[in-house]
């Protein structure tokens, strides 16, 4: 199956990042990380540069740099090869799930074929080799021959030595046969034979005999194969006479996982992790090497794309496009975007986004991505590599999960790491880091060297509040002159258990609540000194597998499980005698009476300016809920919308613009909702867009309104033409009259006034119709 999509330059600017403050309602932005690249290919105008996320090209007439994603013509994420015919001007994009794109100058064609092939087995795309209008394809099933020119899969060879399918490693052609290495060895069959759908037709010409070494490169040049010998433990690079297949020499010995092989005309290309040579067509003489050096610091090369003249254009999984001339004379391009991919924890204080690149919240992975910063315009990440000189040791700040910020001074924050304790930023420059030698932290039980965070709030009188897993003294208050002081909740942990925790919410009543991982909740009354378990054993909990939380408008919790959603509706004296309820809520489809996502995993939970949720899942993707959460809004999933995965990792809300920034298992994206964080009072009205031009057939945006405010808007005569109500700060108008008629062209007055009408606002717009 093939799908056209046109490259519509009136995407592209919501492609990347722009600012948010007048995108339009509904809009989808992409803020993937740009940093790990793994792919690059120079061609006469651009460079290509390829991620395990999606890829952007580098216009080499003005170095401008244009990015793509699901959002502007991509078919899916996770791209696991990539490669450019330069006789058919045609960009190959092969993705980790076996679909294709296939990017020409004038559009994207969707070339879905392996993807949706119905038989079992690996359908992995290995390599990619060009001859003329096909590009043979490595697949785990065979050998696949793609017409360029018509966009489909023209041959399917079969070469097992039995005609069973097996997975193909790697393949390249000389113009007159395909070599194929699979786990038998290197076979050939040759272009011209009609009959080469026929296994029997294949030759075995270099058989495997060490089943410790598989072929897993092969480059035809000269009459010769570079055959990359691949193992678990070190990698060599063998040349083969291609008329008898005899070793001639090895290349490269005992080395590093290869990571590229490459033939640019009559020049042969290695790369591993740590280097690039550059080689003759007769394998004789070692033209260059490259290696890390003054300026090319901390390399993870991936591939490598001569350009012109001296300059090798090199991806780079630390360093994203290297644009290398000399040692002395090199160039990078990361586009704007997050250093990681990963976003376990999401946090918005108003004026910032904070994305902590932690692997999860529940396990060990020893990552230092640090966090990433998001303005609306400009990204910025935080690490040991970013802030090298730091008097703190960024290098100890592993697995971030979780963020927080001073309420009042949002530059001032705190991270949580999964390893070693809490971080304390100004200004997002370094200032402590809190363990168990300076601060009431302790040592994980079983792993005393590990201190673990798994959530942080502020009370209200401005005290931090740290999760401190895996020990007894559960909670830790960072009092606002840096006073130190364990609480301790053993009393309420489930015995015999080694337990460990997650978030913390401190609630409209003075309360925590913390998750337990599978093992419910803890309340804990400071005024009281008191804490209780809420669990499913004590009835507060239809199921113990918590997985978030959140407190809504109303100051209702609402809780994430494992079996769809739960609401606790009168959280007030949780810690009392009578033990709080936690209930689900039951909806009726189509007839059907039923449990609110009960068949949902959910794993993030927010709240909107209009009190509405929006859900998180693993594996449903994103529902928008009414604020009773009777109705579903709406469901954003792969197969509706740009979102990257159906697994979601974290929610978070841009109070002021009513984005919505959603992590997944690939990537951040952010939908522009339509609520805001009500105003307290009657600020400036913000309409956008303004002028509403004749050709814009969207909402049109009214924010700055006092919280669930009335909106009228009238022509300069004073008649009504649309009224509506704010959902929290905001309201849209279609531009349309009562009658669902174009308003005509004019100016139009805009009045927003609150719930009691004692305060009211006023602003133009001027419509074209």
């Amino acid at each position: 199956m093939r799908k056209l999509f046109l490259i519509l330059s009136a995407l592209l600017p919501f492609a990347g990042v722009v600012n948010a403050q007048n995108l339009p309602l509904g809009s989808w932005r992409e803020h993937l990380s740009f940093t790990h690249a793994l792919f690059v290919n120079n061609t006469a105008g651009r460079v290509y540069c390829g991620t395990d996320q999606a890829l952007f090209y580098l216009d080499k007439s003005d170095n401008s740099v244009q990015r793509y994603s699901k959002i502007n013509g991509l078919s899916d994420v996770g791209i696991s090869r990539m490669d450019y015919s330069d006789e058919q001007h045609v960009l190959v994009v092969c993705y980790s799930n076996s679909n294709m794109d296939l990017i020409y100058d004038n559009g994207i064609v969707n070339v879905s074929d392996i993807e949706r092939r119905s038989a079992t087995g690996d359908k992995t795309i290995y390599d990619i080799s060009f001859n003329g209008r096909f590009a043979y394809l490595a697949t785990g099933f065979g050998v696949l021959a793609l017409d360029l020119v018509k966009a489909e899969i023209k041959e399917t060879y079969v070469i097992g030595l039995t005609g069973n399918e097996v997975p193909v490693y790697s393949v390249t052609n000389d113009g007159t046969y395909i070599y194929a290495s699979t786990g038998d060895g290197i076979l050939k069959g040759e272009i011209a034979n009609p009959d080469l759908n026929n296994f029997a037709e294949w030759q075995l010409v270099f058989p495997d005999t060490d089943p410790s070494i598989n072929y897993s490169a092969l480059r035809s040049i000269n009459g010769r194969l570079a055959v990359n010998f691949h193992s678990t433990t070190a990698d060599s690079v063998v040349i083969l006479n291609a008329s008898n297949f005899a070793i001639e020499k090895t290349l490269v010995a005992g080395n590093f996982a290869t990571r590229q092989l490459r033939i640019s005309g009559n020049r042969f290309y290695f790369v591993n992790n740590y280097t690039v040579q550059e080689w003759d067509s007769d394998f004789q003489n070692k033209l260059r090497e490259v290696f890390a050096g003054s300026v090319y610091t901390n390399t993870d090369m991936y591939g490598v794309s001569p350009g012109d003249g001296s300059t090798l254009y090199i991806a780079d999984g630390n360093n994203g496009l290297v644009e290398y001339r000399s040692d002395t004379d090199v160039s990078f391009t990361i586009p704007n975007s997050p250093a990681s991919s990963r976003c376990s924890y999401l946090y918005h204080n108003g004026k910032t986004l904070y994305v902590a690149h932690g692997v999860n919240r529940w396990n060990d992975s020893y990552d230092t991505d640090g966090y990433s910063t998001f303005d609306g315009v400009q990204w910025k990440t935080w690490n040991q590599k970013t802030i090298p000189s730091s008097s703190v040791d960024l290098g100890q700040m592993m697995d971030v999960q979780t963020i927080i910020s001073e309420p009042g001074n949002p530059d001032h924050i705190y991270c949580g790491s999964r390893i070693n304790g809490v971080f304390e930023f100004d200004n997002n420059n370094p200032v402590t880091q809190f363990t168990k030698t300076n601060s009431s932290l302790q040592g994980a039980f079983g792993n005393t060297g590990q201190v673990k965070i798994g959530g942080m709030c502020y009370d209200s009188d401005g005290n931090l509040w740290v999760v401190n897993s895996g020990v007894n003294t559960v909670l830790n208050r960072k009092s606002k002159d840096g006073t130190w002081l364990p609480v301790s909740l053993q009393s309420s942990i489930p015995g015999g258990v080694n337990l460990f925790f997650g978030d913390v919410l401190y609630d409209n009543y003075g309360q925590f609540w913390v998750t337990i991982t599978s093992s419910g909740l803890i309340v804990y009354d400071p005024a009281a000194q008191k804490s209780v378990r809420v669990s499913q054993e004590t009835g507060g909990l239809p199921v113990n597998d918590v997985r978030c939380m959140v407190q809504d408008n109303e100051g209702q919790i609402w809780l994430g499980t494992s079996e769809g959603i739960a609401v606790i509706y009168s959280p007030g004296n949780a810690t009392g005698s009578t033990a709080v309820q936690a209930q689900k809520i039951l909806i009726t489809i189509n007839g059907i009476t039923q449990y609110l996502l009960d068949k949902e995993i959910v794993t993030a939970l927010a709240v909107d300016g209009a009190n509405r949720k929006w859900v998180g899942t693993n594996g449903g993707g994103v529902f928008l809920l009414s604020a009773d959460g009777t109705q579903q809004i709406a469901n954003f999933n792969t197969s509706n919308s740009p979102l990257f995965s159906n697994t979601i990792t974290s929610i978070a809300i841009d109070p002021v613009t009513g984005e919505v920034y959603i992590g997944t298992d690939k990537g951040l994206i952010s939908y522009v909702g339509d609520a805001t964080q009500g105003e307290t009072g009657c600020n400036d009205l913000l309409v956008f867009p303004n002028p509403v031009k004749e050709n814009y057939t969207g909402p049109i945006a009214i924010r700055g309104i006092t919280a669930n405010g009335n909106v009228k808007i009238t022509d300069v005569a004073g008649n009504v033409v649309y009224e509506t109500k704010a959902k929290g700060g905001m309201a849209t108008w279609d531009g349309n009259n009562f009658s669902g008629k174009r308003a005509h062209t004019g100016v139009y007055l805009v009045f927003a006034t609150d719930e009691k009408g004692d305060n009211t606002c006023v602003t133009k717009l001027f419509l074209v119709n």
